[in-house]
């Protein structure tokens, strides 16, 4: 679904994509497949979760509304009051927790957060779980949990790398999650533990190279490099706020479709020129024979009636093929 006719210019033009992994590339249903939490705590292991349950719920993103699932069908309840509640773009979120007289720093999210590499580290050794996404919980800058999330890829994806390379548009994948599991064939270039701001960067430096790249993703955290590139679109499930942006809309998140869109748009364009150059061939011979006398005043009018009825005929004709 197209909120107008430039997407449709872009997308005949462009020769790079960006796609953002979770809730794009993969479906926006996440699970939870583990959870860890450490057991030296200085507060209570419920009111740590509540924290977090009371800081993902109402949030948009996939993995926001994984754990808010997994929380309360573990039996943890909402009832927390959270102090300065921030979104971290691209990263998590934080916010203030009081357990007792004592204010705590939480942060929820990717391991670029807080914490060093080496506690990280132990904590993925100490997972059962080898695959998966990992969204780590740190508590005054020491991480105190991690839950691992699951992700299958959506229907088509496997296909629109081969798609995109017969078209000569290269494929590319920016995405903040640092571990990312897939499999992709060599041509598709992916870059993991982004920022938001890095995936502006990538954006506007392909916009730079004139490549007019388009971007595809679901979540807040995409927006400023949807509002970079030169068109972007936007998951049908994804926030609110990507879909107000974007140029258009992925009705049923159907990602297979837009090697699709680029074929049929390339094939307008063609359509579009072909017709203008027609028009223009025809209209002037028939002002030269019309100065020159040869064509009487009726007749020219009657010629340029075909002339339109054609051009017409010809865009009809090549919407029905494509």
């Amino acid at each position: 679904m197209s909120r107008d006719g430039a997407l449709i210019d872009v997308l005949a033009r462009t020769r790079r994509v960006f796609f953002d992994k979770t809730g794009t590339l993969s479906e926006s249903d996440l699970r939870v497949t583990e959870l860890w939490v450490d057991t030296d705590l200085p507060i209570k292991r419920d009111e740590l979760l509540a924290s977090v349950l009371a800081a993902e719920s109402g949030q948009e993103h996939p993995v926001a509304r994984a754990l808010t699932k997994y929380l309360k069908s573990e039996g943890i309840e909402d009832s927390c009051e959270l102090q300065n509640l921030q979104i971290v773009a691209g990263q998590g979120i934080a916010y203030n927790f009081d357990a007792g007289e004592v204010r705590h720093r939480f942060q929820v999210g990717e391991a670029s957060l807080a914490g060093s590499d080496q506690a990280i580290e132990e904590v993925v050794k100490a997972l059962h779980e080898s695959k998966g996404r990992r969204v780590f919980v740190y508590l005054d800058d020491r991480v105190v949990a991690c839950l691992v999330l699951g992700e299958r890829l959506r229907v088509g994806v496997d296909q629109i790398w081969a798609d995109f390379d017969r078209l000569e548009i290269r494929s590319h994948i920016l995405t903040g999650d640092p571990f990312p599991e897939l499999t992709l064939p060599p041509g598709v270039k992916i870059e993991q533990g982004l920022s938001s701001a890095d995936k502006v960067e990538r954006v506007r430096d392909s916009a730079g190279a004139g490549e007019s790249p388009l971007f595809v993703g679901d979540g807040i955290n995409d927006v400023a490099a949807m509002l970079q590139a030169s068109a972007s679109i936007a998951m049908h499930a994804g926030a609110g706020l990507a879909r107000s942006v974007a140029m258009g809309q992925l009705s049923d998140d159907q990602i297979e479709v837009i090697p699709r869109a680029v074929s049929l748009s390339r094939a307008i364009l063609r359509k579009l020129r072909g017709n203008l150059l027609y028009a223009f061939v025809y209209n002037l011979i028939g002002m030269a024979l019309a100065a020159t006398g040869l064509l009487h005043p009726v007749a020219a009018a009657l010629i340029m009636l075909v002339s339109s009825f054609w051009v017409t005929a010809r865009a009809l004709s090549g919407h029905s093929r494509t």
